[in-house]
């Protein structure tokens, strides 16, 4: 079943139910409230008998020795010896006696009896009271036709209320369950569109402010991180693609030379295959990077508070050990909430960057108020690659010479923005790069 159809049955239930509620309440009440009318109108008729010149039958005297029984519009009146007989009210019906009321007039049933009584097709509402005890009684009715009348057109127009509800309801509903479902069905359409032709360019609408426009945003939002996240795919395989190129057809060069020259001097030989080693490592290096770069994600640790001095200084205890290289750090003990794994893969980035492009002298990094700088003695940064340093695939003039994919501070770039920081890049005055990145601190480093 839709959900348009359930929303227009539950409107219609819902409609239904209060109108049949407000309806039998309305009807209870009413009924009530009649029928305590009649009752106080027999209680009323009952005392004006017993009191209005009346002093009741008197033992042993007959219903023909009985005052004359006075008249109440509406109301039929009989008296009832305790012998059993009855004297009725010219105007009454002679509604039949039970034996209850007998018993009342005779004195054997203290206190009055409130019955109902069916006499030739109409139902009264009787009501008995005793004179003196044994002295007879008193038997008062009303015909209650008029009551029932009133009480059956009540539940008729109720019942009219409720089709009408159910009539106004229904054409109410289908067109709120349409509003109500037109976004969740562009928001079906959408997303079959996504499954039938892969596109993620689909428009969404998303104005509103109720719960199916925040589903719609956020469907929105999805599409949009899906799109971005396949066009940074597609750029990553097509720079891939590109910087993949240049050492393979530098590997099938040199393969090529080595088999159409199979008469080569062993010293050309020698270099020809130093060429192949150094290519394929190189290559190595570039597809290790792209996996690198391609998996980040998938491979991120929880994070948790850490500190970025313990961080660097295990980075730099290892880069001292494999290269022999001067690396200093000044540090405090800032807090940062991060992913161990992934700011040690930065920072390392950024340290061997240092050391690739100043191959001598120290290399000094600074680690203050979540900001970790690398501090190196090289030839700096031109101008024009200061903007472009941590781009894809960039390689300054100065760095084409030297081995590398310029994936390095990219993912340094990554990673930092992966934990809501930003990186940069400057000349140091004197000579020299300071490249490095700042994290947002934990609360407690503020304290």
């Amino acid at each position: 079943m839709k959900l348009r159809t359930k929303l227009t049955i539950a409107l219609l239930f819902i409609s239904l139910t209060a109108t049949l509620s407000v309806g039998v309440l309305a009807y209870l009440a009413t009924d009530t409230r009649l029928h305590a009318e009649v009752d106080n109108s027999l209680r009323t008729a009952a005392s004006l008998v017993q009191t209005a010149n009346w002093g009741g039958p008197g033992r042993g005297r007959h219903p023909s020795e009985f005052p004359s029984i006075p008249e109440l519009p509406g109301i039929g009146i009989q008296v009832i010896a305790p012998d059993g007989s009855v004297q009725v009210a010219p105007a009454g019906p002679a509604v039949p006696v039970s034996a209850d009321e007998l018993a009342v007039a005779a004195g054997t049933q203290p206190g009055g009896r409130l019955t109902y009584a069916l006499f030739l097709g109409h139902q009264y509402r009787v009501l008995t009271v005793g004179f003196q005890a044994g002295d007879g009684a008193v038997s008062v009715n009303r015909d209650l036709a008029e009551v029932n009348r009133v009480l059956s057109a009540l539940r008729t127009q109720i019942l009219i209320a409720a089709l009408l509800v159910i009539l106004l309801s229904a054409a109410a509903g289908v067109p709120v369950a349409r509003q109500i479902t037109r976004r969740l069905v562009k928001l079906a359409a959408a997303a079959g569109t996504v499954a039938e032709t892969g596109r993620l360019d689909v428009p969404v609408e998303t104005s509103g402010t109720d719960e199916t426009a925040s589903v719609a945003k956020a469907f929105a939002i999805m599409l949009d991180t899906l799109g971005r996240s396949q066009q940074a795919q597609q750029r990553l395989v097509q720079d891939a693609g590109h910087e993949l190129r240049t050492p393979l057809t530098s590997l099938r060069t040199n393969l090529d030379v080595l088999s159409l020259h199979p008469e080569l001097p062993a010293r050309d030989r020698s270099g020809v295959i130093e060429d192949l080693r150094a290519e394929a490592l190189e290559l190595t290096n570039l597809v290790n990077e792209l996996v690198e770069l391609a998996a980040g994600e998938a491979n991120r640790q929880p994070p948790r508070p850490l500190e970025l001095r313990s961080i660097v200084e295990r980075v730099v205890r290892l880069a001292r050990r494999r290269t022999g290289r001067d690396i200093t750090v000044a540090a405090d003990f800032a807090e940062v909430l991060g992913q161990p794994g992934a700011l040690e893969r930065a920072v390392s980035n950024l340290v061997d960057n240092a050391l690739k492009f100043a191959p001598s002298g120290p290399v000094h990094i600074s680690v203050a108020g979540g900001a970790v700088t690398v501090f190196d003695h090289g030839p700096g940064l031109a101008t024009a690659d200061v903007p472009h340093v941590f781009d894809r695939f960039y390689r300054s003039a100065v760095a084409r010479g030297l081995p590398g994919s310029g994936l390095g501070l990219s993912i340094v770039q990554g990673v930092v923005l992966a934990h809501g920081g930003s990186v940069f890049a400057a000349n140091v005055p004197g000579g020299g790069a300071a490249i490095g990145f700042r994290l947002p601190l934990t609360p407690s480093s503020h304290l």
